[in-house]
């Protein structure tokens, strides 16, 4: 019993992965020397692949993007590229980082996003605050309030101090993607 129980939790696993989209959100807490890289795929709303990335210039600076393609989906690339400026560090008494984040997105669409009517390509201005709280070591829970692909909310769970599985819900996305620290 189990092992069948065992099997079950590994191909539910499986599955979610499977059925899951990666959501660009960007981290507010900025930790120098520490950039991350995350990569996740989709079959929710087609097949579609994404990667972002975020490197910190100092402890409260960071720059970053991503991209995404999706090979059945009417907006079939999207990219962002943004700085996130942190004004809130966590400390011991309080676990919340906030940032103010900026940049410009842009991509292809068939209508779906801007208008009912197609365009090969737009841009548009990202601005907005990201918060991340720090439950504990392992747990942290992220808001991005911003006007842009990186709208969304997530939750990372450590799984090493090198890897972060995040379950994310973004404007056009849910799904599982894995950071790289």
């Amino acid at each position: 019993m189990n092992k069948m129980i065992k099997k079950a939790a590994l191909i539910a696993l499986i599955c979610l992965t499977a059925s899951a989209a990666c959501a660009s959100l960007i981290d507010s807490n900025v930790v120098k020397g520490k950039g991350t890289v995350s990569a996740g795929f989709s079959l929710l709303q087609g097949f579609g692949l994404v990667t972002t990335g975020d490197f910190p210039i100092d402890n409260r600076m960071s720059v970053g993007g991503s991209f995404g393609i999706a090979f059945s989906s009417g907006n079939p690339n999207l990219m962002d590229l943004h700085m996130n400026l942190q004004f809130l560090e966590p400390t011991a008494k309080n676990a919340l980082s906030a940032s103010l984040i900026g940049g410009i997105w842009g991509g292809t669409s068939s209508g779906i996003w801007l208008s009912s009517h197609s365009r090969d390509f737009y841009i548009q201005p990202e601005l907005g605050v990201g918060l991340s709280y720090i439950f504990n070591s392992r747990l942290t829970g992220r808001l991005n309030l911003v006007y842009g692909p990186t709208l969304g909310i997530e939750l990372g769970y450590k799984f090493n101090p090198s890897i972060e599985g995040i379950f994310a819900i973004s404007e056009q996305i849910v799904g599982i993607k894995f950071k790289v620290f």
